[in-house]
């Protein structure tokens, strides 16, 4: 019964928070949502603060999962690749998420630190080890910035959803993750690549 309430907590809360914001949703109506007592907020959670990181750090954990284990790739290309299939998988798993790192990066909470930059940096340092791998092979440039290689390929394969709301409201143009996902990586490799290794894949 304890584990039932929890996870009904958890599942009102997570499309209450970004829709109204964390100032803006009340506790009664999680409660009322979950089909609880709000009492139950403050015993399972300590509060709408303990739910809200609770959310968060769930919502998380899939990005853990884009980095479990560092890949037996046999070149960057398909270092590159591993990590886009992955994000999409994560997105699409978890269509939440962008909107709780809106709402995060524009009003960080006390959780942006412990939470959301912790597991985003994870994904930073993963990058940045494939990427320096795909340059000591000499796939990559040699005079490549590992970190700006990592932090554009992390911002060319989730711009897809992130930019969810402008591409189907203003642009007006659905696509499709797999479409997009192609074409960035291919923008991607394009650019990482040495002179060489751009003749030889052209």
């Amino acid at each position: 019964m304890e584990k039932d309430a929890k996870e009904k907590l958890l599942a009102a809360a997570l499309p209450l928070f970004p829709q109204y914001g964390y100032a803006g949703v009340s506790i009664r109506a999680i409660a009322e949502a979950a089909g609880v007592n709000s009492a139950a907020i403050s015993y399972y959670f300590g509060g709408k603060e303990g739910l809200y990181g609770a959310v968060l750090e769930r919502l998380f954990v899939p990005v853990d999962k884009v980095v479990a284990a560092k890949p037996h790739c046999q070149n960057g290309a398909d270092f590159v690749h591993l990590f886009a299939e992955r994000a999409v998988a994560m997105h699409k798993e978890n269509p939440y998420l962008v909107k709780y790192m809106y709402m995060e990066m524009i009003n960080p909470t006390k959780f942006c630190d412990s939470i959301v930059k912790k597991h985003l940096n994870g994904v930073y340092q993963f990058l940045s080890a494939g990427v320096q791998q795909a340059v000591d092979q000499g796939e990559f440039r040699p005079d490549l910035d590992v970190g700006y290689a990592a932090f554009s390929l992390s911002a060319l394969i989730n711009m897809f959803f992130v930019v969810k709301p402008i591409r189907e409201r203003v642009i007006k143009r659905p696509g499709t993750e797999v479409a997009y996902v192609e074409q960035a990586v291919s923008i991607f490799l394009q650019g990482v690549r040495g002179q060489e290794h751009v003749s030889q894949h052209t």
